[in-house]
């Protein structure tokens, strides 16, 4: 029997599912660390520290943007545009590194790329990395170039440039996991990513060297904000748009209505929710010919209804990117891609895989395509049955037991269905949740699909 622990704030729903990789390695804080602004470091508390601020953004971009810290940032495009007052980022929504506001009538959302403790340890490793040669004071801006050596990254793969980064800090004592495009990304897709940071700057300019900085900085502590901008132009990803950078702020769109809001809803929409977060799934397995966008953190808090009606996902830090070219996976028809092996794979199966994608990134990672039904579990589990019903209820714990998983129920965004179809969900979600044999958990999803769009056709033709 497996506990699963969740957390639940005002308008956001975390689920943590210990069934997989970024699940089952949270963030462990010293009772030192407390999450409150004390620990964000101003210039006056670096001592020596090299003024390397933007005076004329003034006091008005100190916390949550930090600006004075820039270089160590992840950029000042719309810092013009804070020192003006287009850009008012003040009110915090259920976690400390996200914030709502406002970008002009829009409404945006400002995201830290770490939480304040993980920034305070930190700017703290980086204050000795600098000190160098016996140096006094403290110089964040040397300790970034030192972790990111730019000759090295110029000579060599910056893709190990940035696992030795990662390990430095980790063996400097920052408590810190590694994101799923830094396990996953292939070389090309690092480079790419970092590119398009240089603004079309010469290698060896000052210009080009920031960008790369920052853009390392930003893959190692948390890449959702560079991933937003690599994939707005590339495809027609269903993600929240980029806006750009404040210091160590990124403000993205506001994506809308999250899922939980949903579930008093009707059922009929209700119903076409669950059909598009499946179809939002295979859209990341199959639009793109270059990449393939898999999603292990599935829960009603990472998904909202954007304005415009579409379903979109919300947080990408976790999500693993894998190269199609280099990795020579063929072209997914819909969710019938291929599945190895003739064992069934759930819950326990799907743990083994997380625990050797950590310690053999380089042979398990293109093996993902083998374990891609695991979004297709997930869902059922977290967003269909009786148990995401509990979770949602608020209860301190929450046991599920793989071996009666059998035997689930419907509950979640699909509760009260129409008595004549509850048992066929009922049979539909239990084999989506735990498969008896390989390849039955696809079959029960599209039987699922298939229901649901059923159902959905013949309630609107009775409002007729």
């Amino acid at each position: 029997m497996v506990t699963h622990p969740r957390e639940i704030g005002k308008t956001h729903v975390a689920v943590v599912i210990a069934l997989f990789c970024f699940a089952v390695t949270p963030i462990l804080l010293t009772e030192h660390f407390k999450e409150d602004n004390k620990h964000v470091i101003s210039p006056n508390q670096l001592s020596g520290y090299s003024d390397i601020s933007r005076p004329m953004y003034g006091e008005v971009l100190d916390y949550p943007y930090d600006v004075r810290l820039c270089p160590v940032c992840v950029g000042t495009s719309l810092c013009e545009a804070a020192k003006e007052g287009h850009l008012n980022i003040t009110e915090k929504i259920s976690i400390e590194k996200v914030l709502s506001g406002k970008l002009g009538s829009e409404d945006v959302i400002g995201k830290r790329l770490i939480n304040n403790t993980l920034f305070y340890q930190f700017d703290k490793i980086l204050c000795e990395i600098g000190r160098y040669d016996n140096r006094e004071g403290c110089e964040i801006e040397d300790g970034l170039k030192h972790l990111f050596d730019y000759s090295q990254v110029l000579a060599g793969s910056r893709k190990t440039q940035l696992r030795r980064a990662f390990d430095k800090l980790v063996e400097l004592g920052m408590n810190l996991r590694p994101s799923g495009p830094l396990l996953c990304g292939s070389d090309r897709f690092v480079d790419g990513l970092i590119d398009m940071n240089t603004n079309g700057q010469q290698h060896d300019s000052e210009e080009a060297m920031m960008g790369h900085y920052q853009a390392m900085m930003s893959f190692v502590l948390n890449p959702e904000g560079q991933l937003l901008k690599f994939f707005e132009d590339d495809i027609d990803f269903h993600f929240p748009r980029n806006y750009g950078e404040c210091g160590r702020m990124v403000i993205v769109e506001n994506g809308g209505r999250m899922l939980p809001e949903f579930l008093s809803s009707s059922w009929q929409e209700r119903v076409q929710i669950v059909l598009d977060i499946f179809n939002l799934l295979d859209h990341f397995l199959t639009k793109s010919d270059d990449w393939l966008i898999f999603v292990p953190d599935i829960n009603l808090g990472n998904f909202a209804r954007a304005p415009s009606g579409d379903l979109i996902l919300i947080d990408l830090e976790d999500a693993i990117i894998i190269d199609k070219k280099e990795t020579g996976i063929a072209n997914l028809d819909s969710l019938q891609f291929q599945l190895k092996g003739g064992k069934p794979c759930n819950m326990d199966c799907f743990t083994d895989f997380s625990d050797n994608i950590f310690a053999e990134p380089e042979k398990y990672c293109p093996l993902v395509t083998n374990y891609l039904d695991f979004q297709q579990a997930a869902v059922c589990l977290v967003f269909l049955t009786d148990y995401s019903t509990e979770l949602l209820l608020d209860k301190d714990q929450v046991e599920f037991n793989v071996q009666s998983s059998t035997n689930v129920k419907t509950g979640g965004l699909l509760h009260d269905p129409p008595s004549d179809i509850r048992d066929q969900l009922n049979t539909l979600v239990s084999k989506c949740v735990t498969e008896s044999v390989r390849g039955e958990r696809l079959q029960a999803v599209n039987d699922l699909k298939d229901l649901l769009r059923t159902t959905l056709k013949s309630r609107k033709h009775e409002e007729i």
